[in-house]
């Protein structure tokens, strides 16, 4: 069996040890819906995988409030962590421990069905819908059809390859200093408020935002002229 390998306060565990203790199995529940929840604000279906964890060697074993959250800088998606640490009063040790999770995300989107030289118009007959892993920048991929079809690629797609925002010739949706209403989340979990963009942005390109607190925050353009956020790491 391979021995626990503790790094740097990472957690890992033995691939091996299949023995679970009625702790361990609290804190990975714990972790999952910490993770579960972040992932609402995101379409797809998700699944994640937390890894085991040697409680005899979690420095925060005797913690009876842990504090999860995202390490800055963090994407959820394909091998992460998440950190945590101890909210209790009266524990000494307050740094941060790092528990590795893996994280997939499967949703909706488009490839083409043959190779297509830049400068093309696209047609029905040139794509396919598929239901499949994302990969690891999700938020390029086309979901909608109707931002495919009869715009101009920009670039040479290969056949199977995934149409990205930056391959199509998209429309101008933002305008500079335009006022922008903006969305945070989705299903249950939606917020909205009022900005001001600071520059111009095509369809599903990046755009950076004003708001009236004198925050900048960084979103992506949709079609209908409003900016949905980008996940932020706390």
């Amino acid at each position: 069996m391979k021995k626990i390998l503790i790094v740097g306060f990472f957690i890992f565990c033995s691939i091996n040890n299949f023995a679970i203790s009625k702790e361990e199995k609290t804190l990975q529940e714990e972790v999952h819906s910490f993770l579960k929840n972040e992932l609402s604000k995101i379409s797809g279906e998700k699944t994640i995988n937390v890894t085991n964890i040697n409680m005899e060697k979690f420095p925060l074993n005797e913690c009876k409030n842990l504090n999860f959250f995202i390490p800055k800088g963090t994407r959820l998606i394909g091998k992460t962590t998440i950190a945590t640490n101890c909210k209790d009063e009266n524990h000494t040790d307050k740094r941060n421990v790092f528990i590795p999770v893996e994280i997939s995300i499967k949703d909706k989107y488009f490839v083409s069905n043959k190779k297509i030289n830049a400068g093309q118009i696209i047609k029905e007959e040139d794509i396919e819908e598929i239901f499949d892993n994302v990969g690891f920048f999700p938020e390029q991929l086309i979901s909608d059809k109707k931002n495919i079809l009869g715009k101009k690629l920009t670039q040479q797609i290969r056949e199977r390859q995934p149409f990205k925002n930056n391959m199509i010739d998209l429309p101008i949706v933002i305008q500079y200093n335009q006022e922008i209403h903006i969305t945070h989340g989705s299903g249950n979990y939606k917020v909205s408020a009022r900005g001001k963009s600071m520059g111009v942005a095509k369809l599903g390109q990046e755009v950076k935002l004003k708001m009236p607190n004198g925050k900048v925050l960084t979103g992506i353009a949709q079609d209908d002229g409003s900016v949905k956020l980008k996940e932020k790491s706390e």
